[in-house]
């Protein structure tokens, strides 16, 4: 089975709502441990590499969780708000949502690759995180040959987010196995909490499309205020959440957005 045509132009339009949190969150955080896990490792202070580099998947993690949420709970409002217009249909829109959907369900991992990989550059081993991502697309062309046919455009995106985890599982285990880094149990029982509070957000978010579902296709001003009001339920009950399951550390956001470790 063929994908119908406009099936890449969907991918691609539903790709830039991924990428979004990914440039602001995992790049940008992936680039700036970069040159401190350098300097750690260069002195040999591995306790620091160690806590630099939890600190970092901690961040990334209470960033991104819930902007994953968020989106999948919400993607089809953002397409229909800012992209439902003349020949981009109530149809189109409606496959570009479910595309945002199952992109994002991979969207953690595409930040963990980003916020791990430095820890191999750190060490000048340039060739692992390579043939991590080779094993990785190999799994995703796999589950595209065979997801393809039953579910179509859809198994673009969840091949990709599949893909996605099996390269941050590889690169874990190997850093793991080679004793350059793992995750102590305070750090997991945080990564934890910041799913626990994730959820509920999530369905605050979904209560809120159901009422708000009208205006996402409405005059422009009620699809701007119906983002806005999105945006802030989104954010106002994963500040609750995060507070009351204890996730917000202010020492640790602090030190990770100093320039120097």
């Amino acid at each position: 089975r063929q994908l119908p045509d406009g099936s890449l132009t969907y991918m691609a339009m539903a790709d830039r709502w991924n990428q979004l949190p990914l440039g602001i969150i995992g790049i940008a955080l992936g680039t700036a441990i970069l040159p401190a896990l350098s300097r750690f490792i260069a002195r040999e202070e591995s306790d620091e590499a160690q806590r630099l580099q939890s600190n970092a998947i901690e961040l990334a993690m209470l960033l991104t969780v819930p902007a994953a949420v968020a989106l999948f709970v919400t993607g089809s409002a953002f397409v229909r708000v800012f992209m439902q217009a003349g020949e981009f249909t109530a149809e189109d829109a409606a496959i570009t949502g479910s595309l945002v959907s199952g992109l994002v369900v991979g969207l953690p991992a595409y930040v963990l690759v980003k916020v791990l990989t430095p820890n191999f550059f750190a060490r000048k081993d340039t060739r692992t995180p390579v043939y991590t991502a080779a094993a990785s697309l190999l799994v995703t062309v796999a589950l595209n040959l065979l997801l393809v046919p039953e579910i179509g455009v859809l198994s673009l995106a969840l091949a990709g987010a599949a893909g996605a985890w099996v390269n941050t599982l590889l690169l874990y285990a190997l850093l793991a196995r080679r004793g350059q880094f793992r995750l102590t149990g305070r750090v997991m029982g945080r990564l934890a909490r910041i799913v626990l509070a994730a959820v509920p957000m999530g369905a605050a978010l979904w209560l809120a499309m159901v009422q708000g579902d009208p205006y996402f296709t409405g005059t422009t001003l009620e699809r701007m205020l119906s983002i806005v009001a999105l945006i802030v339920i989104g954010l106002v009950s994963y500040a609750i959440f995060a507070a009351l399951f204890g996730v917000l550390d202010k020492a640790t956001i602090q030190r990770l957005m100093r320039r120097q470790a």
